[in-house]
């Protein structure tokens, strides 16, 4: 008697719980590969943590360690004009522009003005004349230690008409603002000779000691120029060349400070 096949282990046919076995198998793989996928949202949930908090965790710099300030960002304070259709000039870099470039200058706002320091200049990207009003206080907040209490050697100017060309010193007029020559109108250009006068006995007994606040006003009708210092006509000059151009503040080698620096035409 032939006996009968066994059943090929491939076929479930003879099997009637194959199917169910199946079922359960793949619930099982569907388990654990859901397991898997939330362990890897965990995982990477934790990472993202993680990197976020080594972020947070680095110290942020402190501005007091920045050994040179940066210029960009400065909110421009609201200065005191006292007269119609004058603009305060910013003590932030907007419409304004420092040289030279290469960091011989610097420009620092203060609560009610700018301190320069260095070699150089910052002057308007606008340009003014023949006519217009000048406005601005200024002082040394350090003493020159090669100076004196008679002649002290701190040494700025404010520059009016600077021509296109920029460079330490430009071609322009200057109203002096180092101690010896005070509110005198010189020309920083070699072919602009400027015919002023200077009343010394007026200007000496106006300025006030070094370390103070000088105000300084500049007038030009027509390129003529007339300067008043703490409130007294101290110096004027006869029109030049030079009737129109940029307004710029320096610093010659000396902290300086300004404020209350306005303009109008």
């Amino acid at each position: 008697m032939h006996a009968p096949d066994a059943p090929d282990a491939s076929d479930d046919t003879h099997d009637p719980h194959a199917h169910a076995g199946d079922g359960i198998a793949e619930d099982r793989l569907a388990r654990i590969r859901r397991r898997f996928a939330y362990s890897a949202a965990a995982l990477a949930t934790a990472g993202l943590i993680v990197a976020l908090n080594g972020c947070g965790s680095e110290p942020e710099q402190d501005a007091t360690d920045t050994a040179t300030p940066s210029n960009e960002g400065s909110v421009a304070t609201e200065l005191p004009v006292g007269m119609p259709n004058f603009v305060p000039l910013p003590t932030a870099l907007e419409n304004f522009a420092l040289f030279p470039t290469d960091g011989a200058i610097s420009f620092n706002p203060t609560a009610d003005g700018v301190i320069l320091d260095g070699r150089g200049y910052f002057a308007s990207t606008e340009q003014y004349g023949p006519d217009f009003t000048v406005t601005y206080e200024y002082r040394f907040p350090k003493a020159d230690p090669l100076g004196t209490e008679e002649v002290p050697g701190e040494n700025t100017g404010c520059l009016l008409f600077i021509d296109e060309t920029d460079k330490v010193w430009p071609r322009c007029l200057e109203v002096q603002g180092k101690w010896g020559e005070t509110a005198s109108i010189k020309s920083n250009a070699k072919d602009v000779t400027v015919e002023s006068t200077l009343d010394e006995p007026a200007r000496d007994a106006a300025r006030k000691p070094q370390g103070d606040w000088n105000a300084v006003t500049v007038v030009s009708e027509g390129g003529a120029l007339t300067v008043t210092l703490n409130g007294e006509q101290v110096s004027t000059s006869q029109p030049t060349a030079l009737t129109r151009g940029r307004i710029g503040f320096q610093a010659e080698g000396y902290p300086v400070e300004f404020r209350g620096m306005s303009i109008g035409e």
